[in-house]
């Protein structure tokens, strides 16, 4: 799977969705200018008038389709706009708003425990924040869908039926294919196209309040004896008309909502494929929606604005044909099982949570050896999930001790594990360490810093990042004021040496990366470069930092400099800076910068960057974890690599 073209794809789509909407918007102009001139023009003037200027004079008046196109530009945009607006939680917002519950990290409920350990086995293989898990208990059909911004505000959300009917081979193929719609940058265009939809069926909700306002006031009058006045049977056709116009544009909003999702999930049956390797998974799921009497329909009454993120149709409509936003069933299953007969099972069970268990012990029995990581082997495998990162990813998470797994699950106490790796082994500097920050953590974090059975000798170096990714759903659960004593720990205990190791850099560039876009709602960031010769004084600096983490002596760090440069055609257009002049914060100004880039800019980089620190063909689990840590950054997802 190419990462980077489906993220310019979604560029492309993107830019197409505002012409359809463009065009969209000038059809209802047109549209709304007739009701207009029909409604109040025309009757107000003369066959002589007429005869005398022309029968379509009234509709090429331009001051009066000024003034329509104004307002109906108005109306769809603060529709949109207010939409929008409401969805700047991204996924969160759109998960609430279907009903959805967040299945906490601590969960106790047996089938939610199992939903989350899909979802974080999967978003670690993949080298992303992982997301956070809705349930919507309301709906006892088979659905999910993902929502969000970025890799950061997403969400992965899956019905009661979903979490309760499947078997574990079942619901992971569910959520692979919804962690496509979140690699392939499906989510962004999906919550536009809500906004959109929203936008242009404001002239709908106008048009029926004009008429509940009317048909209200002529009852009042009614039953005070009075006669309506003569404007009314013109406002009530002014209101009919504009819910006319308004059904006219929600029919093509929705012929282009089913276009654009429709293809897409042909791509998430095939990535959910190829993360699992099991066809079979997704193939019963589809197969078990066809058959039960509960379907994938969802209840909820927002569920028609949202119905091209989830996984199976959710609605039903008058013309499925036309605004079906998903393939149908058969053929879906038809492409994953070929020997499929068209015949589904009927039976609806609750699915043995004991047999999935049994499975999951054998499956993790499985080791994963070690091998070479090259940087072509690394920039390729930027936003993929195969087979074996899953199984790399489960095989890290099951080994980790269950003393620090469940504190990483713990709101609270989850707050302890970075420290855990920033702690000095020697008792006498680790109990200064901890008077400094006692007083900023909550009690049960300074419990788990304080257990003399919790010892991370017992994590590996390969492990320390996906327990900080077990963390960080926990993390974001923090409010802003218990985020910034946390914070505020972390830099009091990093300043107590008054240096900033290696290490030290990457674990508070994912902390900060991954947390404070929620607690802090920030807006996602937008495009702002497009050639890697606009930043070419970031591009050295990062990639000088790069090659001095991954080579010796001097010499070899400005070698491994210039081949990064010159496997991207920059070899000449930039110095090599020492380690000593390769400062974190200056290194995080420039990542932050490298964050604006295009799609292509960032392959490029991150090219270059993989390069640097592998010129000896080996990518060490340290080189591997600042790569990580880099790509974090840009917002590029970097998979478990056996190597890394």
């Amino acid at each position: 799977m190419d990462f980077f073209g489906h993220q310019d794809e979604a560029l492309r789509r993107s830019r197409w969705l505002l012409v359809y909407y463009i065009l969209a918007v000038v059809l209802i102009v047109i549209a709304t200018h007739a009701v207009v001139i029909g409604v109040f023009i025309m009757p107000q003037t003369t066959d002589y008038q007429l005869k005398m200027s022309g029968y379509l004079a009234p509709f090429l008046n331009k001051k009066i389709f000024g003034l329509v196109a104004l307002g109906v530009f108005l109306v769809v945009s603060i529709g949109s706009i207010f939409k929008t607006f409401l969805l700047r939680k991204g996924g969160h917002a759109v998960a609430l708003s279907l009903g959805g519950e967040p299945v906490l990290p601590d969960t106790q409920d047996p089938y939610e425990k199992r939903a989350l350990n899909v979802t974080e086995e999967m978003a670690i293989s993949a080298g992303i924040p992982v997301p956070t898990l809705y349930i919507l208990n309301d709906e006892q059909s088979i659905n999910a869908f993902a929502a969000g911004y970025t890799f950061q505000d997403a969400v992965v959300g899956i019905t009661k039926g979903c979490a309760r009917k499947l078997t574990r081979d079942e619901l992971q193929g569910v959520i692979a294919h919804e962690f496509s719609h979140i690699l392939n940058a499906d989510m962004k265009l999906n919550l536009r196209l809500i906004g959109i939809l929203q936008g242009i069926l404001g002239l709908y909700v106008i048009g029926r309040v004009i008429l509940r306002v009317c048909f209200h006031g002529t009852r009042s009058r009614s039953s005070r004896g009075k006669n309506g006045g003569g404007g009314l049977p013109a406002l009530v056709a002014f209101g009919f008309g504009l819910i006319v116009v308004g059904s006219v544009g929600a029919f093509f909003a929705r012929i282009i909502q089913s276009a654009v999702s429709r293809q897409r999930e042909y791509l998430a049956d095939a990535s959910a494929v190829q993360f699992t390797r099991n066809p079979l998974g997704i193939a019963g799921a589809l197969k078990k929606i066809g058959g039960f009497a509960s379907g994938s329909k969802i209840q909820s009454p927002r569920a028609e604005e949202a119905s091209h993120m989830f996984f199976s149709e959710g609605i039903s409509t008058l013309f499925s044909g036309l605004f079906a936003t998903h393939p149908p069933l058969q053929i879906r299953i038809q492409r994953l099982d070929s020997s499929f007969n068209g015949e589904f099972d009927t039976q609806e069970i609750e699915n043995d949570l004991q047999a999935d268990a049994v499975k999951m012990l054998v499956r993790g029995s499985k080791s994963v050896d070690s091998i070479a990581v090259t940087s072509s082997s690394f920039i390729d495998s930027v936003g993929t999930v195969t087979r074996e990162s899953v199984e790399r990813a489960q095989s890290l998470i099951w080994s980790l001790p269950e003393e620090l797994k469940s504190a990483a699950h713990d709101k609270l106490k989850a707050q302890a594990i970075p420290f855990l790796f920033l702690l000095s082994e020697g008792l006498e500097a680790r109990e200064k360490e901890l008077n400094v920050i006692r007083d900023k953590l909550p009690i049960e974090a300074m419990a788990v810093l304080m257990n003399p059975l919790i010892d991370t000798s017992m994590v590996s170096i390969s492990q320390r990042l996906p327990l900080l990714d077990l963390a960080i759903p926990s993390l974001k659960l923090m409010s802003a004021e218990e985020y910034a004593k946390f914070n505020a720990a972390l830099e009091d205990l990093l300043q107590l040496d008054g240096h900033l190791s290696l290490f030290e850099f990457i674990l508070v560039t994912i902390i900060h990366h991954g947390i404070e876009r929620k607690i802090f709602n920030l807006s996602p960031p937008s495009i702002q470069y497009n050639s890697l010769n606009d930043l070419i004084a970031e591009v050295g600096l990062v990639v000088s930092a790069l090659a001095n983490a991954g080579s010796g002596s001097e010499g070899k760090c400005t070698d491994s400099f210039r081949e990064a440069l010159k496997s991207i055609g920059l070899e000449n257009s930039s110095q090599y800076i020492p380690h000593s002049l390769c400062e974190p914060k200056i290194i995080c100004q420039a990542l932050n910068k490298l964050a604006l880039g295009c799609p292509n800019l960032k392959r490029d980089f991150i090219k270059a960057a993989a390069r640097a620190v592998s010129i000896d063909g080996l990518i060490t689990p340290l080189e591997g974890e600042l790569l990580r840590a880099v790509c974090e950054t840009l917002d590029c997802p970097t998979p478990v690599l056996k190597g890394a």
